[in-house]
């Protein structure tokens, strides 16, 4: 093995093509570098034929003086749990001859993200650039000169599972060379634990209409040690564009709210929070900013425990909008690969369509319809919101009646020392109605209100006990288009009921009826009465869509 070091002498491109050597003094020989580039996956043709692209490995650019930088983070560990956020210190020293002017950190995953917040909620979070939240430039204050050591302080919030690498590629340029770039990369591992589970459901409230019921759930899977597994909560903060959220009373004693002793979970512990949802008025609703976002934060712990509504949110919703651009770059990205993939295959084989590309064909041309019709202005507001801000978040593109819902939570390290760790959970974009009709899934939901328990009926003397039901049928659409359809009552043996079992009928987006029906009952027991059917009406040529709820059940208790 043998080390070949070269010395450029004057500015331009360099490429080595080779080398040149003399045996024994007497025969002259000549070896040429063969380095093969990368394989190509664009199409099918670069896949088939394994074509390779040109190699840029003995090719140099040859330039005055450059500045070369060294990167060490500091405040890392080799593991962490599912959410935790953790605070890093990235050391950056300057150890070229030209100072350095500007650097821009690229990363694979959205984990980082700088301390602070944007002044607008339209502008981007923390001043990361282009569409996927993991582009962010470091704030230098200054240049960086020769010698000369920075540190950046960053926060870093934990997600996915198992062993998870987190790649970074710094780009880096003087001031009076700003068109010549230098590149650093590097990789740091990490060991990902279960920490906690959380989901949630939005149910329609069967006391007020346009309100709505919204139940969180969350479980400890912590596995990371044995002893200190417990979970703390510490706050909810929602955020909505349309919705504010409160805390229902009697769930949370005074006590916990007040002092110092928290909500906390044990290892395999459950606990379910409900929360109101409420439409915000016409006054609040943005205020006149398509952009403007409401947040509702409910603290579990602390002094000033209280549920506040304030406007903007931006800094506590900083990963969470990290995130939610991330992904939506990546189901962006996948669909444009799988359209492409399509225009081949039909370019390449010549062959007519199949039923499933029509179809597909088809839906995109109808959505399409309706997004223009839903809303004129939408196309233009989304040009000017960045991918990272919290107007995005709150204003997707197919229902803007959305929650986002952030769990902040603390717990013991898994360390020697004891310290406290700090994470967060999200739940993004959580649909409360509908923008518009989708043929597969019911635009209606229904609640009842029942006498839940009967006692003391004497069925001989009276063989029919009359429970009153009223069934209420709300259109969860947003959009005012009325959807017909025909109510029905199936038939049980053991529950009848008097009333208007079948008629037909048509709601607008919003819009509810009710329902007012008696069950009759002939014996003691533990009934089901809910046997509602729908019947969508699309088309008169088409059959109609029948759409059962066999989720809920509405259960009478009658005792002697």
């Amino acid at each position: 093995r043998s080390e070949l070091r070269i010395c450029p002498l004057a500015k331009g491109k360099l490429q080595i093509f080779g080398m040149r050597y003399k045996i024994f003094d007497k025969v002259w020989s000549y070896h040429e570098f063969t380095v093969l580039g990368p394989l190509l996956q664009k199409t099918r043709s670069q896949r088939t034929n394994r074509e390779r692209g040109k190699s840029y490995l003995l090719l140099s650019k040859i330039g005055d003086q450059m500045p070369l930088l060294s990167v060490d983070i500091k405040g890392g560990k080799g593991s962490a749990l599912q959410g935790e956020i953790m605070q890093w210190a990235i050391e950056i020293k300057n150890l070229g001859s030209a100072p350095v002017s500007n650097i821009i950190l690229k990363a694979s995953l959205p984990w980082i993200c700088q301390e602070g917040s944007s002044g607008s909620a339209s502008e981007a979070t923390c001043g990361f650039l282009g569409l996927s939240g993991t582009v962010m430039s470091l704030p230098i204050e200054k240049d960086i000169l020769p010698s000369e050591a920075i540190s950046i302080p960053l926060k870093v919030k934990v997600s996915g599972g198992g062993r998870q690498n987190l790649r970074l590629l710094f780009r880096y340029n003087t001031s009076h060379d700003k068109q010549s770039y230098r590149y650093l990369r590097k990789t740091v591992s990490v060991a990902v634990y279960p920490s906690l589970n959380m989901t949630a459901s939005i149910t329609p409230s069967s006391a007020r209409s346009k309100e709505h019921i919204l139940s969180v759930e969350l479980t400890n899977y912590r596995s990371d040690q044995q002893a200190s597994s417990a979970v703390e909560l510490i706050n909810f903060s929602i955020m909505s564009k349309m919705y504010k959220v409160v805390i229902l009373a009697g769930q949370i004693s005074d006590n916990n709210r007040t002092a110092a002793s928290p909500l906390t979970l044990g290892w395999q512990e459950r606990v379910t929070l409900h929360f109101l949802v409420l439409p915000l008025d016409n006054d609040h609703l943005g205020q006149g900013d398509s952009s403007a976002c409401v947040m509702s934060e409910i603290k579990l712990l602390g002094p000033n425990a209280s549920d506040k509504i304030a406007e903007g949110g931006k800094q506590a919703a900083n990963f969470l909008c990290l995130e939610n651009a991330f992904e939506n770059l990546k189901i962006a990205v996948i669909a444009h690969q799988e359209e492409l993939a399509r225009q081949e295959v039909s370019e390449q084989g010549g062959q007519p369509r199949s039923i499933h590309e029509i179809r597909r064909a088809n839906a995109g041309k109808i959505g399409d319809g309706e997004e223009s019709t839903s809303g004129s202005d939408f196309p233009q507001r989304q040009k000017s919101l960045h991918p990272t801000s919290v107007a995005t978040l709150c204003s997707p593109k197919d229902n803007e009646s959305s929650l986002s819902i952030i769990s902040s939570w603390r717990s013991v390290g898994g360390d020697d020392s004891g310290s406290l760790i700090n994470g967060e959970h999200f739940i993004r974009q959580l649909p409360v109605r509908k923008q518009r009709r989708d043929k597969k899934e019911c635009p209606f939901t229904i609640t009842a209100k029942y006498c839940a328990r009967n006692n003391g009926h004497d069925f001989s003397m009276n063989p029919l006990l009359e429970v009153d039901v009223e069934i209420t049928i709300r259109n969860q659409l947003i959009d005012y288009e009325s959807v017909e359809f025909e109510f029905s009552m199936d038939s049980h043996d053991d529950v009848s009921f008097i009333g208007a079992e079948r008629f037909s009928w048509s709601l607008g987006g919003g819009d509810e009826l009710v329902v007012p029906l008696k069950a009759v009952l002939t014996a003691s027991g533990i009934y089901d009465i809910q046997s509602v059917c729908l019947a969508i009406c699309s088309k008169e040529d088409v059959p109609p869509v029948l759409h059962r709820f066999p989720n809920q059940q509405w259960i009478v208790r009658v005792n002697k």
